[in-house]
């Protein structure tokens, strides 16, 4: 799929390469899912209902932090706890947090195609990671998956003190990649809210990973879309 403004057979001359990390080069669906089963297995038939809710919970409280609306650490220090008290368990909140954690560091599931399209990309263009996630987590499993090679530079929420979609978040990408011109640069991920929408507030092309063939409702302005990473060694 691809939109009207590239119409053009010849293909963009981009210099760098924005990539998101999870549900765009890592299956964090995956690794969530095998990390809330370790947490949650010992409450027996609560487990999936836990899960769901947990999911359900996540998800607006990233969507919340994306806002700017609460703190890394609102996530981390209520999630657990929020689940245990609606389903009246008797348990640590943030001891649970520490081993969910831990089990995540150690989950890398690489999205199908990842590194043959790093392998086609990186002697074209130089790639960067942008990510909202964790300092720890993200090294680590990047490093265990093998994508640690592939990158110039990681620019993680949690260490550089700001986050997609703000504008401070990608303004602080420019002034540490090297000549960086916003016309020459295009951002990879999965999230219209974060991604896409950040690519858009700063100025950048955007290429919507979007392997469940997702409405765009919020008419986030695009420059590409694909379903398959493998579709970019056609459109790069």
């Amino acid at each position: 799929m691809e939109f009207a403004e590239n119409k053009s057979m010849e293909k963009p001359k981009y210099k760098d390469l924005l990539f998101d990390v999870d549900g765009t080069l890592l299956d964090f669906a995956a690794a969530e899912e095998h990390g809330l089963r370790q947490v949650f297995a010992p409450f027996g038939d609560l487990m999936e209902p836990m899960t769901e809710a947990y999911q359900i919970l996540n998800k607006q409280l990233w969507e919340d932090f994306e806002k700017g609306l609460i703190t890394k650490e609102d996530i981390t220090q209520t999630r657990f706890r929020r689940i245990f008290k609606k389903f009246g368990v008797d348990a640590d909140g943030v001891e649970t947090e520490a081993r969910y954690r831990q089990c995540l560091n150690r989950c890398a599931i690489l999205i199908d195609g990842a590194l043959e399209v790093l392998d086609y990309l990186r002697p074209k263009y130089n790639l960067y990671v942008v990510t909202n996630g964790f300092v720890q987590t993200q090294k680590m499993r990047m490093k265990d998956s093998g994508l640690e090679p592939y990158f110039i530079r990681s620019f993680i929420s949690e260490e550089i003190g700001c986050q997609k979609p703000g504008k401070e978040f990608f303004d602080y990408c420019m002034n540490h990649i090297e000549e960086a011109d916003r016309r020459k640069m295009l951002i990879i991920g999965d999230s219209l809210t974060s991604d896409m929408k950040g690519g858009e507030m700063a100025g950048i092309d955007t290429c919507w990973y979007n392997p469940q063939r997702k409405e765009n409702l919020d008419q986030v302005k695009l420059t590409m879309e694909i379903e398959d990473l493998r579709q970019l060694m056609k459109k790069l």
